[in-house]
């Protein structure tokens, strides 16, 4: 339902706006990648984490606290915009390093008689 809203949003945050919210969600994946730690799916994770916002959380709080306003597109743009690209982060980042994780080798079945 709310895909029908987020694209009149995204236009209204207008040009300056969309480049905000890319380079606040490319920022945040270094800073949770740095933050990680060792293990790449922990790199992964964070970095995700860290630019996803809950959208559970702040439309409440911008609704009570900014009655009247247009307060709404910009959450909406956020999303509309940040989920995707965290989307094909997720599918770009799981693809280039499935061949670094050390994955368990298959056991052989022992046949005994």
């Amino acid at each position: 339902m709310t895909g029908r809203f987020k694209t009149p949003a995204i236009k209204a945050v207008g040009a300056d706006g969309i480049v905000a919210i890319v380079v606040l969600t490319v920022v945040c994946w270094v800073v949770g990648w740095f933050l990680g730690g060792p293990e790449i799916r922990y790199r992964k994770v964070l970095a995700i984490s860290t630019a996803m916002r809950n959208f559970g959380i702040y439309v409440p709080l911008a609704v009570h606290y900014f009655p009247g306003t247009e307060v709404m597109a910009p959450i909406l743009a956020f999303s509309g915009i940040s989920i995707p690209m965290n989307m094909v982060f997720a599918l770009v980042t799981g693809r280039m390093l499935r061949d670094l994780v050390d994955r368990p080798k298959p056991m052989e079945a022992k046949i005994t008689s």
